[in-house]
């Protein structure tokens, strides 16, 4: 029942990204973006698992994560997410959600996973994520 519930906040949190940018199709001042406090992991072949808090922000095509809200300071990270391959990892009776993003680097691929609080949340990164995968911003006309 729960991954129906997930699969729904999914396509609404798809639904509401497109109405936010049919409304701002006719501002060109306004960039739809996303920024807030998310969890992530830098997989290592032989290291633990110890998740990180970072504040994302998702704009255009690209996700940057900074230690914390003050976007003045550098980066922690930044990549495009064009062409990355962008996974769910799911598990509603742990209540765990997670977004896994294979990511084109100098070295090959590269793993990178954000963890979501809650399934709105998910909803909303997974969304913007997947657009961002085939080349369409929260702002793309063609997106529908």
């Amino acid at each position: 029942m729960r991954a129906l519930v997930i699969r729904f906040c999914l396509k609404f949190g798809e639904q509401n990204l497109d109405a936010a940018a049919q409304s701002r199709r006719n501002d060109l001042t306004q960039v739809p973006e996303l920024g807030e406090y998310l969890k992530y992991l830098k997989p290592k072949k032989l290291g633990l698992k110890n998740y990180k808090r970072g504040y994302f922000t998702f704009r255009d095509l690209h996700l940057t994560y900074y230690q914390t809200n003050d976007l003045r300071s550098a980066p922690l990270g930044h990549f495009s997410l064009k062409g990355c391959e962008v996974t769910p990892d799911i598990s509603v009776n742990q209540q765990k959600y997670q977004i896994k993003l294979l990511v084109p680097s100098a070295e090959g691929m590269s793993d990178f996973i954000i963890r979501c609080d809650t399934e709105h949340q998910y909803a909303k990164w997974m969304s913007a994520c997947k657009l961002a995968s085939r080349g369409k911003s929260m702002a793309d006309s063609s997106y529908q």
